[in-house]
């Protein structure tokens, strides 16, 4: 009796994207509304030692942890990138980030210019797009309409928006944030336009390996 031909089913690429903006950019509300629309693209949640908002849901918008927490998980190595940006650490979970890519779901990551610049250095490919507002008087705008911080702290938020909006151009895409809905619309084509050209690695990939090249 013939021996059945073990077929193997090949692992599909997964995609991660990343977003970035200068505080009060938008790119946590127009990450809510490409995941909420997109149920194939995971939200690998952050962690930070930041108190919570106002309306905020611990797991849901972030992982809310103590500062002595999240230093030992530092130390532990448990983050692909951490930073410290206005006092408070955040950080992306690099065990639940490699699980969900392992299984080829396409991820996105929520994070500032400094964790984009430590995963670029790692050189984990990656779609970079950064969401830049504007002008500086409507992100001060934003700012003190959110209605969370201090003036002192919109001082200090815009003085640093100033410095994030340099690295703007290491990133792959820029959007300007006139409008939530435009902005999804654009990024939405980005994100189809990369999965596009995935597919087509596998498609070569699967078309040369089923095939004996002389």
């Amino acid at each position: 009796m013939a021996k059945r031909k073990k077929v193997t089913k090949k692992k599909k690429h997964s995609v991660l994207f990343i977003l970035s903006s200068p505080s009060g950019g938008g790119k946590t509300t127009v990450r809510k509304v490409l995941v909420k629309k997109d149920r194939k693209l995971v939200y690998i949640v952050s962690h930070t030692s930041r108190p919570k908002r106002p309306k905020e849901q611990n797991r849901r918008d972030y992982v809310f942890i103590k500062k002595n927490v999240f230093q030992r998980a530092i130390r532990n190595e448990a983050f692909l990138e951490w930073a410290l940006v206005h006092g408070h650490y955040y950080g992306t979970p690099k065990r639940e980030l490699v699980r969900r890519l392992a299984r080829g779901q396409d991820c996105l990551l929520d994070i500032d210019t400094k964790g984009f610049m430590k995963i670029k250095k790692l050189r984990l490919p990656c779609v970079s797009i950064f969401i830049l507002p504007p002008s500086r008087s409507v992100l001060a705008q934003r700012l003190t309409e959110r209605k969370t911080d201090t003036k002192d702290v919109i001082k200090k938020r815009l003085k640093n928006a100033e410095k994030e909006v340099k690295y703007s151009s290491l990133y792959n895409y820029v959007v300007i944030n006139r409008t939530v809905a435009q902005t999804v619309r654009t990024i939405e084509q980005i994100i189809f336009t990369e999965r596009l050209k995935y597919k087509k690695k596998d498609l070569i990939y699967g078309y040369v390996s089923s095939r004996k090249i002389s």
